[in-house]
């Protein structure tokens, strides 16, 4: 089932300050100490695209997800393994990852996930949504969030500095913008199946795998025996 926006979170969700109020809030304790001058980040790497795959396979999925929507999560845990096992890693299909934060903790994660190596953002991810039931629930959602990327590798000084990155939060905030206002993204999970630059299917409520494989067999990929 898609989950829509209203249009007072949409405003909230891309607004220039909406990192601001949450780290003033509830980031304190998440900064445990400042950034050191030597954490800086690389801002090309960090808002570099995000695929899974090899990036010239001929098919490309685009998923539009926030960190925050169970609906993504259940797609990560319940249809991603077979996504990768029929499709990504037969090299029909690359998967590539954009940033549709639904609320201002699902804009933390994702600043943070890009923070980290662009070779360890798939795994990262992964954590994220497999514990999104936890951290996003916590007393204090940041410090969780803070506790479940350190499994992924990131120190708090990095953490603190990714955070504070005002390029990163403005290439999320364009990216958001630029997805619900050019591709008609309200809600999340969306998918767009492409093959070349023409979209085979675009995919907003995604229910059952079935439908991802239909698309994909449209789009000229293999139909995995028993599928």
């Amino acid at each position: 089932m898609n989950l829509h926006l209203r249009n007072s979170l949409a405003a909230a969700v891309v607004a220039a300050g909406a990192m601001t109020g949450l780290l003033t809030a509830g980031g304190a304790s998440a900064q445990t100490a400042p950034a050191p001058a030597a954490v800086t980040i690389d801002v090309a790497a960090a808002t570099s695209p995000r695929v899974l795959g090899n990036p010239k396979a001929p098919i490309v999925v685009e998923e539009y997800a926030s960190f925050t929507c169970p609906h993504c999560a259940h797609f990560e845990e319940a249809f991603l393994p077979q996504l990768k096992a029929d499709f990504i890693d037969t090299g029909q299909v690359q998967l590539v990852f954009h940033d549709f934060p639904l609320d201002q903790l699902a804009f933390a994660a994702e600043m943070a996930a890009r923070c980290l190596p662009a070779d360890r953002y798939t795994a990262a991810k992964g954590l994220i949504f497999k514990n999104q039931q936890t951290w996003e629930h916590a007393d204090d959602p940041l410090k969780a969030l803070q506790q479940t990327l350190r499994l992924g590798g990131m120190t708090d000084a990095l953490f603190t500095a990714c955070l504070s990155n005002r390029p990163l939060q403005d290439f999320i905030t364009q990216s958001r913008l630029d997805a619900s206002q050019k591709l008609g993204v309200d809600g999340t999970p969306t998918f767009f199946v492409k093959k070349g630059d023409t979209t085979v299917e675009k995919i907003d409520n995604l229910r059952e795998y079935s439908q991802l494989v239909d698309a994909l067999v449209k789009a000229g990929a293999k139909r995995p025996a028993g599928k």
